[in-house]
């Protein structure tokens, strides 16, 4: 099993909410984390009382990944 870096911070929903805002995207809400999670796209664990926890190097990286397919492109197909 591979060791989980002392460093990696696991959030809130509201914490990715929170972060997809700051980043100037659309907030998005449990049920949108959830699909996130369903398509592979980020990791969620359940706490001992059923929460869910997202890490946050991979809710940054998610954002990261939508920021580029939203930027506007030429016609050669590279970001403007």
């Amino acid at each position: 099993m591979d060791a989980e870096p002392a460093s990696e911070r696991w959030l809130w929903p509201h914490d990715v909410s929170a972060l997809f805002a700051a980043a100037g995207l659309y907030t998005v809400d449990a049920k949108a984390l959830r699909r996130y999670v369903k398509a592979g796209k980020v990791t969620a664990i359940r706490t001992l009382g059923g929460h869910r926890r997202y890490r946050e190097s991979e809710a940054l990286a998610l954002i990261a990944e939508l920021k580029t397919a939203a930027l506007p492109r030429n016609a050669s197909g590279q970001p403007q």
